[in-house]
This record gives C-alpha cells, sequence and structure tokens, in this order.
C-alpha cells in the first residue's frame, strides 16, 4: 500500500485569460491584420492559486493451485484546486471594461476536470488465459459551451462508472491475441443542454472536457509478439 499527500501553492499561475470581445478587442486585432476575428485571448498570468490533493494505491496478490492467480487492486486520487487571489487587471482592459479572469475562466480552471477518481481492478491468469476487469468511477465536472452562457446553461457532468475488460490467450510462450472493451457498458456523458449547444451552433452534443471521452465504448481485438 503507498500513499501520498500534497499541497501546491503557485503564484503568477500560467493560464489563458477569458475570451475577450467588444469594440475596442475588433479594432486592435483589426489594426494588427487580423480584421476577420473578432474575439482573442492570451496566456497570463493573472491568479494565485492553492491546490490539495492525495492518492492512495493498494494491491494483493491471490495464489491458487486449483483456480489460477487473482491480483486485486484499489486506487483513488483527489485533488482540489481554489483561487487564492486574482492579479491586477491590465491597467488598457479595465479602460475598456474588459476583465482578464472572470467566473468563465475561474470555472473552466477549478471544475472542468473531476476532483476524485477511483478504480477497482481483478487480473486473473491460469496457465494460457487472462482475463483482466476495471472498474473505474469519476466524480462530477463542468463543461461551459460558450464563455458567454450564464451559470444555469452550464453542463455539470454527472459522476460515472465505467467499465474496462480484456479476455486474452496465450497460443504460444511469446504469441498472444486478447479480445477486449474500454468503456463496456458504452457509457456517454451527460448531454449538452440544448440551449448552451445551440448558443454554440449546435457543436457539441456532449461535453468535449469528459474524462473518459465522447465516443462511447471502444471494443478491440489485439495480438502481441514478444522477441
Amino acid at each position: 500500500m503507498t500513499g501520498n499527500l500534497y499541497y501546491i501553492a503557485i503564484n503568477d499561475r500560467l493560464a489563458s485569460t477569458t475570451t475577450l470581445g467588444g469594440r475596442f478587442v475588433a479594432q486592435t486585432l483589426s489594426a494588427n491584420g487580423m480584421g476577420n476575428a473578432t474575439y482573442a485571448s492570451y496566456y497570463s498570468n493573472p491568479v494565485n492559486t492553492n491546490t490539495w490533493g492525495g492518492d492512495l494505491t493498494t494491491d494483493y496478490t491471490l495464489r491458487t493451485k486449483l483456480y489460477g492467480n487473482f491480483r486485486f487492486a484499489f486506487s483513488v486520487n483527489f485533488s482540489d484546486n481554489e483561487v487564492r487571489s486574482y492579479n491586477k487587471t491590465p491597467n488598457v482592459l479595465q479602460t475598456n471594461g474588459l476583465s482578464s479572469y472572470n467566473a468563465y475562466a475561474v470555472a473552466e480552471l477549478i471544475h472542468s476536470s473531476p476532483k476524485n477518481r477511483e478504480t477497482l481492478s481483478v487480473n486473473w491468469t491460469k496457465g494460457k488465459w487472462s482475463v483482466a476487469v476495471e472498474e473505474m468511477r469519476y466524480g462530477s465536472s463542468v463543461f461551459i459551451a460558450a464563455p458567454n452562457l450564464p451559470t444555469n446553461l452550464w453542463t455539470e457532468i454527472q459522476p460515472a462508472f465505467i467499465t474496462n475488460m480484456e479476455v486474452g490467450y496465450k497460443i504460444t510462450p511469446k504469441w498472444r491475441i486478447a479480445i477486449g472493451a474500454d468503456n463496456l457498458g458504452n457509457k456517454y456523458p451527460t448531454r449538452v443542454k440544448a440551449a448552451a449547444a445551440a448558443s454554440n451552433n449546435n457543436l457539441f452534443k456532449y461535453p468535449t472536457s469528459s474524462a473518459y471521452g465522447y465516443f462511447g465504448g471502444m471494443y478491440y481485438v489485439n495480438t502481441s509478439l514478444n522477441f
């Protein structure tokens, strides 16, 4: 069993500003040869942040004469970010009524990834056969389809259980074939709200920031040779 706890304080954290728009931005872009663009963002050091987290990992192998070997493993990871303070918005933005880091940017930094993930797995081997089953749980997160959306149109990606599985067989000591699945249950993340999707030309049906993707299950056959 192993475990870690950590605390990380970052001053002047590198992050992208919120998407900047309006007359001043459009004029500035046009004056610099980018007349076709109306919005802009750039990397700066707008915030100071704190991060707390930890992880715990444990495993146990059970060896039997009749039923083969079983390896059980469990792990949990958690982390939490907060903005400790904000650095001063540049004067040129303040003068034009713009903020370099708004609620959207904060949400993207703090809530776009799950704060916790748990994994339970069992690996069984006997002779030429092997089976691996992994169950993962992802905590909730937030997806924002467009920077100007009100908070009631933000999509909360609900916690989800994802199952991965693989069955393998050794044809020879060095040649192995296997069939398996990632996301065996074909789980999709919470669907983006219709009004939120419409605000961005319906580009997003599912949150692209989902920790387990947004394409559903993947099923495969593979083979490997060891030399």
